[in-house]
């Protein structure tokens, strides 16, 4: 139970961070793993710093292996963006559970041809 709800603070952390251009602290309190696209970055210059409207959160939280797993859907016209964000979280020792390793791919128009948020929006919510 532990790691459901401070993983779900983590990944509330992260959307937080998106959205508004700054890092939240309880993200890089334990240095974690930042990468983007899998290539590893600075987390204090990363893709989080960039603000973001978000138009679509789903969220599952891995209680066993502590990680959560987020898409979030951008749909600006200027700024289109699916992101796969996964947190993994380390649940050992008396400091409690801090983040880990943070797994960012990042998808847009430029950089995949098959691109189309629209749809993709209209897809994920005709699943919920």
């Amino acid at each position: 139970m532990v790691c459901l709800t401070l993983a779900a603070l983590g990944i509330l952390a992260a959307i937080e961070s998106q959205t508004y251009g700054e890092v939240d602290p309880f993200l890089t309190s334990s240095s974690p793993v930042y990468r983007a696209n899998y290539k590893q970055r600075d987390i204090s210059t990363s893709f989080l710093t960039t603000p973001l409207k978000i138009d679509y959160t789903d969220t599952f939280v891995d209680q066993q292996d502590c990680k959560t797993y987020s898409q979030l859907i951008v749909t600006d016209i200027k700024n289109q963006y699916i992101i796969g964000t996964q947190i993994t979280y380390d649940n050992t020792g008396s400091a409690g559970l801090k983040a880990k390793v943070i797994d960012v791919v990042i998808s847009r128009s430029s950089t995949e041809p098959q691109f189309n948020v629209t749809k993709t929006l209209a897809y994920v919510g005709a699943e919920d």
